[in-house]
């Protein structure tokens, strides 16, 4: 594919291609993707084209070729009414610039035990490897400095009962990160009541530390949702978000009523509040109304 944008040409382009194979006990999938140094996706956003350098404040957009692989090996145990699955894998992400020159790879090794109740347990390993190309903030102090960094980092997560009307998941991160240390804490909450609603709650914790001068961090994100049914075809959906990196509070409220089949009218408000100051980033009321039409 091709992006066009004015005063740009050439290395515009874009390219991504897969393939794999699913067996019974192996499976294996590989994928190759990359864009140009000017190919820009104004309708969305590519991670790793945007470059942030901390000290000028801005954003460099680079183009980069991209590698994902992953393999799995699953053990089925002959007596399946506990353990559904024993799930070993191997991923793998490579990301190079348009002059081959390294920018980040990951490599990560995991274990999933899938029980009959739908519920799991899951252990990661992961080595990874980012070249900074310009300096970067993660805390208010100093920017950790352009260069290559290794760091290695375990994490468990476990996955309750998926059928209960209360459901939970968590998680436990800790590591080294860049040139210091992070620990990440999950916790997400369900509530589903039937047949009229369904009531989240996501928590994220990262605890992050530096050597000085680099300094340390506590970032918190915090996502209530609301999901209400009023009939089959009226439905309203509310999502709240409080981000301590941003210091930013997010109010997004969705009401959509289906009026015919595939056909929906959605009215959508969107508020952006500073925490600190407590006072509106930006506000929105959006009407969109879609049409199905079979001939």
């Amino acid at each position: 594919g091709f992006s066009l944008s004015d005063g740009l040409e050439g290395d515009n382009y874009f390219y991504n291609i897969g393939g794999g194979y699913d067996g019974k006990n192996f499976s294996v999938y590989t994928n190759f993707a990359g864009i140009g140094d000017n190919y820009f996706a104004d309708m969305g956003w590519i991670p790793s084209a945007e470059q942030y350098d901390a000290v000028r404040d801005t954003s460099i957009h680079i183009g980069f070729h991209h590698w994902y692989t992953r393999m799995n090996y699953t053990l089925f145990p002959k007596d399946q009414s506990k353990v559904n699955a024993h799930i070993f894998g191997l991923r793998q992400v490579l990301d190079v610039d348009n002059s081959f020159d390294f920018l980040q790879q990951r490599i990560i090794a995991g274990y999933t035990l899938s029980k009959a109740n739908t519920s799991g347990l899951m252990l990661e390993y992961t080595h990874e490897e980012k070249n900074l190309l310009f300096p970067f903030d993660f805390t208010d102090g100093e920017p950790l400095p352009a260069g290559r960094y290794s760091f290695d980092y375990a994490e468990i997560g476990y996955q309750s009962d998926r059928r209960a009307y209360f459901t939970w998941a968590g998680g436990l991160q800790y590591g080294s990160f860049y040139n210091g240390t992070r620990l990440q804490t999950t916790l997400e909450l369900a509530y589903r009541v039937q047949p009229w609603g369904n009531f989240g709650l996501n928590f994220v914790y990262n605890k992050l530390e530096f050597p000085d001068p680099y300094g340390a961090e506590n970032l918190l994100l915090l996502s209530p949702r609301f999901e209400v049914n009023f009939t089959r075809n009226l439905f309203w959906t509310t999502f709240l978000q409080f981000n301590t990196q941003n210091d930013n509070f997010n109010i997004n409220s969705r009401l959509q009523w289906r009026y015919k089949p595939m056909s929906d009218l959605f009215i959508v408000y969107t508020d952006n509040y500073a925490v600190e100051m407590w006072g509106p980033k930006n506000r929105a009321l959006v009407l969109k109304l879609n049409y199905w039409l079979n001939l």
